[in-house]
């Protein structure tokens, strides 16, 4: 689902490597027109899959506001990330 002309999407995602419990994360920010404003991955050490899930968002929340988008459409993978937000 595309945001409104004024609004921006977050798409976060978190991923685990079962063995060794070590947790990345990524997002994109897209506009209306579905044109990518800015995407990231980072390292966040040995968590679940949900703080994960939460870190990308985090930290994509941020970006969005350091580059002057306060209105922020989030999409998120895992159903108990969404409920803790």
């Amino acid at each position: 689902m595309l945001p409104p002309p004024e609004w921006v999407t977050l798409n976060s995602n978190g991923s685990v490597i079962p063995e060794s419990g070590y947790a990345t994360a990524g997002a994109l920010i897209i506009d209306h027109t579905r044109y990518c404003i800015a995407m990231f991955v980072i390292n966040l050490g040995i968590c679940s899959i949900t703080l994960a899930e939460l870190g990308g968002t985090v930290e994509g929340f941020q970006l969005a506001w350091e580059l002057g988008y306060h209105q922020v459409n989030v999409q998120l993978e895992r159903r108990c990330a969404v409920q803790i937000l």
